[in-house]
């Protein structure tokens, strides 16, 4: 085989491990089932259903994807990655203001997980727990991003024991 043949297949294998998951793409085969605490957790929906979770190591960020029967990306969130930041500069425990500063969306409520988001230009969510309209107790510390996500609904929230 021809250097410059190997040089860009080399290219391209490591252009695809280096770019995070996106919804509707085959899990990949390099992923492995999410453990936790010796069980296998699910996303659980808006609707109640759960998605198989599984775990993508990209460019250094870990990511948690949950899967539909085809085997396809309908959820990501990050493995408690504290370095990984949105387009826009978001990262976990970013403040609400920044998050605020933005978008232009009003926060979406999912009233069954007791957390909101706010849609980010880029496609992922900056999700709060607690409830936007809420008040804060004096003293408190103000609202910061529990978890980023990515989902097929963008009405999806935590993770769960099966």
């Amino acid at each position: 085989m021809k250097p410059s043949v190997i040089i860009t297949l080399g290219l391209l294998c490591s252009s695809a491990f280096a770019t995070p998951p996106e919804i509707d793409q085959k899990l990949p085969l390099a992923a492995e089932p999410y453990m936790l605490a010796g069980h296998r957790p699910w996303v659980i929906t808006d609707t109640g259903a759960g998605l198989e979770t599984f775990r993508i190591t990209r460019n250094g960020h870990h990511y948690l994807v949950g899967v539909d029967q085809s085997h396809k990306i309908s959820y990501i969130t990050l493995a408690g990655d504290r370095t990984f930041k949105t387009p826009e500069g978001v990262a976990l425990d970013s403040p609400l203001s920044v998050v605020t500063a933005a978008t232009k969306h009003a926060p979406v409520k999912v009233s069954r997980w007791g957390c909101y988001y706010l849609p980010l230009p880029s496609g992922w969510n900056a999700a709060f727990v607690g409830s936007p309209q809420g008040p804060r107790p004096a003293g408190a510390p103000p609202a910061k991003v529990n978890f980023l996500f990515k989902s097929r609904t963008a009405k999806r929230c935590g993770l769960t024991m099966r």
